[in-house]
């Protein structure tokens, strides 16, 4: 028997949701449901490794532009001058360390996102349904369009549903 978190009524082990409120029961995702979270994602991992790629780039291209300029410079007879561009290969640096601190906030953010939804799942299961509303809404507009933020809308609605 499931015990529902909202009005604590118990219910068949089969139940989607509570034949008392209405609240539907947390399942475990299944294959389809968690690809469709790393789909969320996708974006701002696709940004942040066009970030790394692009910063790759400019490191290399400056290294090569370095070495090509010093190698010309050492066959003179005279010696001569050669360029090292530094601007392009700190540059490349830069936009190699802004792609992986992207890749690595992603996870933390949603990691976030989701502890706020099991805050607001408390608030909601304590009979706190106002203060539950507003910690959804601020999800839904801090994390617009990722999973938690649809997670979020369900649960608004679910919510309101109960309301009237």
């Amino acid at each position: 028997m499931k015990n529902c978190a909202y009005c604590g009524r118990e219910n068949k082990d089969d139940a989607a949701q509570c034949g008392e409120c209405g609240t539907p029961f947390v399942t475990e995702p299944s294959d389809s449901q968690t690809s469709n979270l790393d789909v969320a994602d996708e974006p701002e991992r696709a940004a942040a490794d066009n970030r790394i790629i692009y910063g790759a780039l400019w490191f290399v291209g400056g290294i090569l532009v370095t070495v090509c300029s010093y190698l010309s410079a050492a066959r003179s007879p005279y010696g001569g001058t050669y360029i090292v561009a530094w601007g392009a290969i700190v540059y490349g640096i830069w936009r190699i360390s802004q792609g992986l601190s992207g890749r690595n906030a992603m996870t933390s953010s949603n990691d976030i996102g989701y502890e706020a939804l099991a805050y607001g799942t408390g608030l909601e299961a304590q009979g706190r349904v106002q203060e539950a509303l507003a910690v959804y809404q601020a999800i839904i507009e801090k994390y617009p369009e990722t999973a938690v933020s649809n997670d979020a809308r369900k649960s608004i609605e679910s919510l309101r549903g109960k309301l009237g």
